[in-house]
């Protein structure tokens, strides 16, 4: 006995009414985080850029050399590090360096972290893997793009630009 079960006009356009609304609602949650994902991290690349160049300008960029190559941590040094630490905790940055990159890597001339993990004056590391590719512009002074990386530090912005000396070389 072949029977043909009917279904009503009714619930066919109700299935087809769910369908559309789930399909809609998905694609909407779908745009909706990718707008906010976007406008979120526009905002905080260019909070980041912002925060960088206001740090650099209490910076002593024709000292920097003198304190890699003597050592030597004056009043002024310990002054402007005492301001870049205030400057991350004031304003939720995790991490906040004043390097020298040479080819092999960077040397640290501030490193703004106190207690274990901080990075003497002239201690050295090798390159973050986010700024592999960027290894040429930060040796001839230029400005870096920002870097979003996901790594063994989490999701970490990177944001870099280079300090000028009162000769304007970097």
């Amino acid at each position: 006995m072949n029977q043909k079960r009917r279904v009503s006009l009714g619930s066919k356009l109700t299935l087809l009414i769910i369908l559309m609304a789930v399909t809609l609602s998905a694609s909407g949650i779908f745009m909706g985080y990718q707008i906010y994902s976007r406008s979120m991290e526009t905002h905080y690349i260019s909070l980041g850029q912002r925060l960088l160049k206001t740090a650099a300008n209490y910076i002593d960029a024709d000292k920097l050399d003198a304190y890699l190559r003597t050592g030597e941590e004056d009043r002024n040094y310990h002054d402007t590090l005492e301001l870049l630490r205030t400057f991350r905790k004031n304003n939720g940055v995790m991490y906040l360096y004043v390097i020298k990159p040479v080819e092999e890597g960077t040397y640290f001339i501030f490193d703004s972290e106190e207690g274990e993990g901080r990075y003497a004056l002239g201690g050295f590391s090798g390159w973050h893997d986010a700024f592999q590719s960027a290894i040429a512009d930060f040796l001839d002074g230029n400005t870096v793009d920002p870097r979003i990386s996901n790594g063994e530090y989490g999701w970490l912005l990177s944001v870099a630009e280079p300090l000028h000396g009162s000769d304007g070389m970097v």
